[in-house]
């Protein structure tokens, strides 16, 4: 079933290289959709595909880069829109 997860990652997760991290392992599962970084310090994620591809990339996302720590990560699942043609790093 294709869905949509809407992830927020907390802790030192900018400038280690995150949203890299992410692309790749998005990219590898050929899920849609984007990630970037809030001003807060915190790193949003949109991505669209199987559910069992974005359980995937969430526990990946729940570990992070090796210089990442992730202190918290807010989740959501929604249905999933079909506005994005590729993912993408802003």
């Amino acid at each position: 079933m294709i869905k949509q997860l809407r992830l927020q990652l907390h802790g030192n997760v900018q400038r280690v290289s995150f949203r890299w991290f992410v692309l790749v392992h998005a990219r590898k599962r050929n899920l849609k959709g984007e990630v970037k970084n809030n001003e807060d310090g915190t790193v949003d994620i949109i991505a669209e595909g199987e559910e069992a591809l974005l359980k995937e990339l969430l526990e990946h996302c729940r570990k992070g880069p090796p210089l990442a720590r992730v202190t918290k990560a807010v989740v959501d699942w929604q249905s999933a829109t079909g506005v994005f043609d590729k993912f993408s790093a802003e």
